[in-house]
């Protein structure tokens, strides 16, 4: 559950997965650290020039079999989000079901430990909701969201706890105020 509201989050705030590469001279050693943070995974990684399948990835470090061979340059390929990682978008998760709670919503929502998942499970509609309010926290001086089909637009001098607060009793008006408002590339969730 947490998964699908970070990629609705992600969406609202526009951080999007990006293709980048770094290169390395191999010296003594086949492991390599990624600078960039919050990879996604590796997608492909080049050893002098010729493509390899030898390898492994995990926290940030790619680790390249030898196979007998000398290796001087090389090139990782990978994915990874350049603003927020997931343990980030996690607490504002965390916080947005505190919020709900705070402003009397109908239900209680509980994270699982290890934030594996949420009970009771929220609805679509619901978990859009939750994921407009943690993108509400993240960045608190958004003025407005556009979609195809909704506008929404809060005044400049609303803080961030009125924001939240207007958008849960629409919410709590109308059940399916906000249900569509949060989609990847057209796809429900």
């Amino acid at each position: 559950m947490f998964a699908r509201i970070r990629r609705k989050i992600r969406n609202v705030l526009q951080d999007n997965s990006r293709s980048t590469f770094e290169t390395f001279t191999a010296t003594d050693s086949l492991s390599f650290d990624i600078a960039q943070e919050n990879v996604i995974g590796v997608t492909s990684v080049t050893v002098n020039g010729t493509s390899t399948i030898g390898y492994s990835y995990a926290n940030q470090k790619v680790d390249i079999e030898s196979g007998g061979c000398s290796a001087n340059d090389i090139v990782i390929v990978y994915y990874s989000y350049h603003r927020w990682s997931d343990t980030e978008l996690d607490s504002y998760i965390l916080s947005a079901l505190y919020y709900l709670d705070c402003y009397s919503y109908p239900k209680s929502f509980v994270a699982e430990s290890g934030n594996s998942g949420i009970f009771p499970i929220p609805t679509k509609p619901e978990q859009n909701l939750i994921a407009a309010i943690a993108s509400i926290l993240i960045n608190p001086n958004m003025s407005s969201y556009r979609t195809s089909s909704v506008y929404i637009s809060y005044p400049n001098k609303v803080s961030k706890e009125e924001k939240i607060e207007k958008l849960i009793a629409r919410f709590k008006m109308d059940r399916e105020g906000i249900g569509d408002v949060i989609e990847e590339d057209g796809e429900d969730f």
